[in-house]
């Protein structure tokens, strides 16, 4: 799979501008015949002048060209997951002007919390990068030991003849690998609040320093309720609460798993083994030799007491004659 690549806000720009103020949508509003988007207070006062688009030059309408926009409210909602802060000056900005015109306040229809500047980043479901988001970390069994297994109950008082209901579901719940759901036996849970821009490759970091794992360890998040896929080390909180539609109503629920290094062993060849294995068997072979030369130079002496020369040796040695008790070298 490929790696992915964060991009700028400035690449985007060209998609997430108004033409005529060059600023972000505010209140995108969509042309239905060339489906190009400008900002409302834009789009309707240019129209109201003219009946073409200011991009294209199309005809919008014969003779009421605002019958042909319409409110844009997914690339509304899109621009400000993108520049998170805009929102929240556009709120602002709003009740402001509100507070200083009453009059213009009750114009309005009572539900139109949005154009009143009543409306939070909380209802959209917009995030933030210095946002805190509160987390679970969970850690269960059977996919591998823990480093740290969870520690034993007390044992029980000899004046107690019957435990609580409590104590024997505890005792249950810790000494048994699975529990009704069929999840493994939960070994570790952690409650975290981070801000919305920690990575997974923080968290990982995190549970390495937590349970002194070193590298060679491989960690693995995924989200509680899609454990298909692990998450990317790049994937912020962020990220992984607009992949998986996270409503704020808990804890961001992640699962990590914990898995042993694989110990390679080394694969040797036939070709390989085959040379070593004669290479061993001549090498025997000739230690073999060296001792039985050893054995015989010691247990061979001659009559002078002086040891003679051993099998080998007097195989390489040229031939010798006796004549009349006189030793002639031929």
């Amino acid at each position: 799979m490929n790696k992915s690549r964060k991009i700028k806000i400035t690449e985007l720009n060209r998609h997430l501008t108004c033409f005529l103020c060059a600023g972000y949508f505010i209140d995108a509003t969509t042309i239905i015949e060339c489906l190009h988007s400008f900002c409302r207070t834009c789009i309707v006062p240019f129209l109201q002048k003219t009946n073409q688009c200011p991009m294209c030059d199309v005809q919008v309408h014969k003779t009421r060209p605002l019958l042909n926009i319409r409110a844009d409210k997914t690339l509304q909602s899109l621009v400000y997951k993108l520049v998170p802060s805009l929102l929240k000056n556009e709120m602002g900005r709003r009740r402001e002007y509100f507070a200083s015109n009453p009059d213009a306040r009750r114009s309005l229809p009572p539900n139109a919390r949005e154009e009143r500047g009543e409306l939070g980043i909380e209802s959209l479901f917009i995030y933030t990068d210095d946002e805190d988001i509160s987390l679970s970390m969970e850690y269960r069994l059977p996919r591998v030991a823990p480093p740290h297994p969870p520690p034993p109950l007390a044992d029980k008082p000899n004046n107690e003849d019957e435990t609580t209901t409590e104590e024997s579901a505890e005792r249950k719940r810790r000494h048994s690998n699975t529990n009704e759901t069929g999840e493994g036996e939960l070994v570790d849970l952690r409650y975290l609040r981070c801000a919305a821009a920690v990575t997974i490759k923080h968290l990982k970091k995190f549970v390495r320093s937590k349970f002194g794992l070193d590298t060679s360890y491989q960690i693995d998040v995924f989200y509680k309720k899609s454990e298909e896929e692990a998450l990317f080390d790049d994937y912020s909180l962020m990220d992984i609460a607009y992949i998986f539609s996270w409503r704020r109503t808990g804890p961001l629920a992640l699962i990590y798993r914990i898995y042993e290094p694989n110990r390679k062993r080394r694969k040797i060849s036939k070709v390989k083994s085959s040379t070593n294995l004669k290479k061993t068997i001549s090498k025997e072979k000739s230690s073999e030799l060296e001792k039985t030369a050893v054995v015989e130079k010691t247990s061979d002496t001659n009559s002078n007491g002086r040891p003679t020369s051993s099998y080998a040796e007097r195989s390489a040695e040229p031939p010798i004659a006796h004549t009349n008790n006189v030793i002639v070298s031929t």
